[in-house]
């Protein structure tokens, strides 16, 4: 295994004190004996689930590329599966996290609590419009003009359109994504918070909103992918020149968001959760 690859997994499957630094920074709150382990418990399991995910996208990359005796022209690239593994892998992190539980004294916020305290409204328009884009151009798929034949080329023009079902896999893909990434928020945000100190609430919402801002980056960079996939191998059988030029433009602009959701939502960014005053709190 290469070493680069062995120096990532210790160093991901590890808490540096300065990201535990940067991240109550980032998130207005102070370490203290109080809450410590839980920010250390959070955010540990957070680093060890996404780079799991990350080594499991590359070794399956490597993997299938010894079996197959080498990976086939214009297909994906290693750090195009091993990015999707580590972006799979935030997500489940979260997921993780949120899952329903049973048992715990809680208490239940007199204040409703919206999916926008947490992450920036772009981010919500986009996990929901993402999905219906990738399902409209699957549908379209049959109406998009192909190129005329080139030179003497003995293919008819219909053998140059790829077959749809890529496109549906990855609008299904996005859809089922976008349903859990939807519900996994909703009980993020509706979960009830512990009867304890403020400390450990301010602490409790700083974690609910790296939760949020983790899911919803690796969702739209994940849907942003599979659209940039998508637009840009269709690029290559659309016919008028202004519908090819569209088409890479589309996929281009597409990867390169896709990169800026991660690096804007998905790694830890500066956010104060939106409360004009502390909630009052029943039990719930």
């Amino acid at each position: 295994m290469s070493p680069i690859v062995v120096s990532v997994a210790i160093h991901g499957f590890s808490l540096p004190a300065d990201y535990m630094k940067r991240w109550t920074k980032a998130h207005g709150i102070d370490v203290t004996e109080e809450n410590r382990f839980v920010v250390e418990r959070y955010l540990r399991r957070g680093r060890r689930i996404r780079t799991t995910g990350a080594l499991a996208g590359y070794v399956g990359y490597t993997a299938y590329a010894v079996l197959v005796n080498g990976v086939r022209e214009g297909s994906v690239s290693w750090v195009t599966v091993t990015f999707a593994g580590y972006l799979l892998g935030a997500a489940a992190a979260e997921i993780w996290t949120f899952r329903p539980t049973q048992g715990g004294v809680r208490t239940a916020s007199l204040t409703p609590r919206k999916l926008s305290d947490y992450v920036p409204r772009y981010a919500l328009i986009g996990i929901r419009a993402l999905p219906v884009a990738l399902v409209a151009l699957a549908a379209s798929w049959r109406f998009i003009p192909t190129r005329p034949r080139l030179g003497h080329s003995p293919l008819p023009t219909d053998l140059l359109r790829p077959g749809p079902w890529g496109i549906v896999a990855w609008a299904s893909f996005a859809v089922v994504l976008w349903v859990i990434v939807e519900t996994t928020a909703r009980r993020i945000v509706r979960r009830p918070q512990p009867v304890t100190s403020e400390s450990l609430v301010r602490t409790d919402d700083a974690i609910r909103s790296t939760a949020m801002h983790g899911l919803m980056g690796a969702g739209l960079a994940l849907m942003l992918g599979g659209l940039a996939h998508c637009v840009s191998e269709w690029a290559g059988f659309a016919g008028p020149d202004y519908l090819f030029k569209g088409f890479n433009a589309i996929g281009f602009l597409s990867w390169i968001l896709s990169l800026l959701a991660w690096l804007r939502l998905g790694i830890d960014q500066p956010w104060i959760v939106r409360r004009s005053r502390r909630p009052a709190q029943v039990p719930a």
